[in-house]
Order: structure tokens, then sequence, then C-alpha cells
């Protein structure tokens, strides 16, 4: 239990394009503005997986986080304006929590094990917040994610942003949602492999962005991919490489692209 956290970010030295961005996302710009933040904050760890007696084993992560409220109650507002300030700062008001949950099973005692894992988040702002403070919101793809996308390579939702080559900032969000499926088994000694299927993405609550906000349909909207991973595990301490490809993207339909596969880098295992 974290009674108070403190954190207050400035944006300095701003490209063209980033400002040309922000102009064009309300959403974007507005998450940008609300940097200074004071939180409440609980997290929950379990995690019985140093229990080699069990072939069953469970890992849980929670995290509950509220901000802004104590300074509700101090903040003042100017005539014009329509949230609040504390000392001159525009704060933060949102509640956010998530859970991430891995169970691994041992099929046997040479090594094969099959590893699934779900994670769901949401944040709400609400009060003197329209939108999360960006370094609040969620994202999706990379090492630890649905690996088949680069980091921040999916969403919200079916969105796209016109450039995916330079501009990976906007794809942010209230809402997580991810599973994964993998297969570990021994090669030679301290190496190991891994086959793996990944899906998940990210939502808005509101209709910020074309195609973002979370939907009934969001189950078609899932980012899916598939792949292979080399581990070199040695007494604990694992570096990994994980190669994977596109299975479905969030706005198509499935279609194997095997042809823009994501190589993977990272120390430790994905979850």
């Amino acid at each position: 239990l974290t009674p108070i956290s403190i954190n207050y970010l400035q944006l300095t030295n701003e490209s063209d394009a980033f400002l040309e961005v922000l102009e064009n996302n309300s959403f974007l710009k507005r998450s940008f503005e609300q940097q200074f933040i004071t939180a409440l904050s609980y997290s929950l760890n379990y995690d019985n997986s140093g229990n080699l007696k069990k072939r069953s084993r469970v890992k849980l992560k929670y995290n509950f986080e509220i901000a802004g409220n104590l300074l509700n109650l101090l903040g003042s507002q100017k005539e014009g304006d329509s949230s609040k300030s504390f000392l001159g700062l525009e704060y933060a008001q949102y509640v956010k929590t998530d859970l991430d949950l891995s169970y691994q099973y041992d099929i046997n005692k040479k090594g094969q094990t099959l590893v699934g894992r779900i994670f769901s988040g949401i944040g709400i702002p609400y009060g003197n917040s329209k939108t999360l403070p960006y370094i609040k919101q969620y994202f999706s793809g990379g090492a630890y994610s649905v690996r088949a996308f680069q980091i921040r390579g999916l969403g919200p939702g079916i969105y796209n942003p016109p450039n995916n080559d330079n501009f990976f900032f906007d794809r942010s969000g209230d809402i997580r949602l991810e599973t994964n499926l993998e297969y570990r088994f021994p090669i030679y000694y301290y190496l190991k492999g891994a086959l793996f299927i990944d899906a998940g993405n990210i939502w808005n609550i509101n209709n910020n962005i074309v195609g973002g906000q979370f939907t009934s349909n969001f189950i078609n909207e899932l980012g899916i991919g598939t792949g292979f991973g080399l581990r070199l595990d040695v007494q604990g301490f694992v570096i990994r490489l994980d190669l994977a490809a596109p299975l479905k993207q969030p706005a198509d339909t499935w279609e194997f692209n095997y042809e823009n596969p994501v190589l993977n880098f990272a120390i430790g295992y994905p979850f």
C-alpha cells in the first residue's frame, strides 16, 4: 500500500512533427496537459512458482490506483477554466486497476511446460480529467506482450496512424486486454525453445479516435500472432529471442503474414 505518490512531468524540446500530431489529436493533446499526479495505490502479488513439487503453479499481480481526490478538495478553479488547479498546476483525477494472471503446468519431468496468461486493465478519468495522463495509459505489442507486433504497434481498436514508421506515441488507450499461450520445451542443456500464440489490443472508453472506442465487437479487433522462441536459461538468468508473425491485424481477417516477422530480444521470460 502506497498512501501517496507525487509525480510531475514537463515536456521539453517538442519537435514540430510531435506538435502537429497533438494539434490533430485532441485526445492525445489532453493526455499530455495534466502531468501533476498525486495518487494512492495498492498492489497485490502472489507467486508459488518456486514450489517445484507442484505440477501446476500460479502467478498473480493486481494493481489499483486512484488519483486527485485530495487535491480536488484543495484545488481552485479560475473563471473561464474548465479544470481545477493546485499551486498553479492542473492535476489529474482518475481510477485505474489491472490484473495479470499466469498459470504454468508441467507436462512431464523432462522440462515440457504449458504456460497461459491473461491480462486485463482499465483506467477511467473523471472529475478534473477527460483523459488519463499519458504515462498512465496502456499500450500493447513488444517482447512482453503481443510479440508479433512492435512495441506500441497495436490499437487503439482498429485505428491505424497515418505513418506507422514515425509516429507510435498515439497508440495508447484506457483499456488493455491480452492473452498468451506458450509451450516450452528443452533443446540442449541450457538452451530451451518455445512455441507460442498471443492475442490482444488496447481501446479507449470514449470515441476520441476513429475506430479506437471499446465496443461489444472487441473480440474481432484483437491483434493475433504466433511464433517460435529460443531461450538461454542459466540458473534462472534468461536471455530470450522470440520470432513472431501476425496471424490477424485488428482491422483485418485471418492471414498469416510471414513476410514481415518481428524479432524480440529480451531478458527473462515474457510471463
